[in-house]
């Protein structure tokens, strides 16, 4: 292959043959990023819900749980929330059932849509929670976040009391701090499951991957999940990547905790406090 020079003829700058060789080069030796791990539903509530003791009733962290708990039931990249409007995010009514309500909200990023707007919709059931169920329904947090807008205004839905815009930097910081913290407590208290999640590595992304696993065990289609978290109809990403990820994890999961018979009832557990998303 002749290597051509940049029209300006300026020998430190690649040309565009030399880029189709490095493009091909990397499409022969490229190997897979492992990115994030992903937690079953009831440990992922176990985080979440030692993250609310944490939090102490502080309105600034709770918003920050309250943008982790949404990232998970909505799907959502780090970057995401930080740019979600106020008047971008609405109750609607079921299409099926004018009684029950949706969480809609619209997105505008650069990652979530290639088309002139870059614009794209995401709806979710706003489910009832179930038994003591309540802090781990969307809903609950959509309100938390409603009344938080309504006494402390700001154009950006997940702003702090400040009104100021939510930082990604700043939602990455609260979620290693409090997931270190729960290491921490796990490994004194529940040794079995620090063994689990020790050797795991997770990005604030895992919140993303998780909730496509849970819905995907849960019985939701992979075309409906590829709604939700906006992978394109023919994307093979949810399956190969996402999906095959949670599924790894389950089964290694399981079969640990079937060392101990007495567990079996946190597997049911499990199957029994999957929300539908």
């Amino acid at each position: 292959m002749r290597f051509k020079k940049d029209k300006g003829g300026n020998p430190n700058k690649l040309g565009h043959d030399w880029k189709l060789c490095l493009q091909a080069l990397n499409k022969v030796f490229w190997k897979p990023i492992h990115g994030s791990d992903t937690m079953i539903w009831k440990n992922l509530c176990l985080y979440l819900e030692f993250v609310w003791r944490d939090c102490n009733e502080n309105l600034e962290k709770l918003i920050l749980l309250s943008t982790l708990w949404l990232s998970f039931w909505l799907m959502l990249r780090v970057s995401e929330p930080c740019f979600l409007l106020t008047h971008n995010v609405t109750r609607t009514r079921s299409a099926f059932d004018p009684s029950l309500e949706d969480l809609q909200i619209i997105l505008f990023h650069t990652k979530t849509g290639k088309g002139v707007f870059r614009k794209q919709v995401v709806k979710i059931p706003l489910c009832k929670p179930k038994k003591d169920r309540w802090r781990q329904t969307p809903l609950y947090w959509l309100n938390f976040m409603e009344n938080i807008r309504q006494q402390y205004p700001s154009h950006f839905f997940f702003a702090g009391t400040d009104g100021k815009r939510l930082n990604s930097t700043r939602l990455n910081t609260f979620f290693r701090t409090t997931l270190n913290k729960w290491k921490n407590e796990i490994r004194k208290t529940n040794r079995k499951l620090f063994d689990i999640i020790s050797i795991k590595k997770f990005t604030y992304h895992f919140l993303r991957s998780t909730g496509l696993g849970v819905g995907y065990d849960s019985g939701i289609r992979v075309t409906s999940l590829k709604f939700t978290s906006r992978h394109s109809k023919n994307s093979s990403v949810t399956e190969q990547s996402y999906l095959s990820k949670s599924k790894e994890n389950a089964v290694r999961e399981t079969r640990h905790c079937w060392n101990s018979l007495e567990d079996l009832d946190n597997l049911k557990l499990y199957q029994f406090d999957v929300c539908n998303i």
